[in-house]
């Protein structure tokens, strides 16, 4: 057994009253699941943020919860505008 990972962003997820919808342009995921997200971490220009410890304390808790299980990273990754240039900066921070 083992555990794949796709990352990209941490969030932190609090419970709220499901209210599924009767229409299905005000259906959500999130809505019918009962959960609200908070996003935390560096501005960037897409709705992910850069949240690097998020994905280390992820670990960590797999690590301490699940006996240290096999865990391959499947994708990985940080949003940036695509240009001729490579400005790095704010993935270096």
């Amino acid at each position: 057994d083992f555990v794949g990972i796709i990352h990209y962003t941490t969030v932190y997820v609090t419970n709220s009253e499901p209210t599924p919808s009767l229409l299905p342009s005000d259906s959500s995921f999130y809505t019918d699941m009962g959960i609200d997200t908070i996003y935390i971490g560096n501005s960037s220009f897409n709705t992910w943020e850069s949240v690097p410890w998020g994905f280390e304390s992820f670990l960590e808790y797999m690590k301490q919860s699940y006996n240290n299980p096999p865990i391959y990273v499947l994708e990985n990754g940080y949003p940036m505008k695509h240009n001729s240039t490579l400005q790095d900066s704010e993935r270096v921070e």
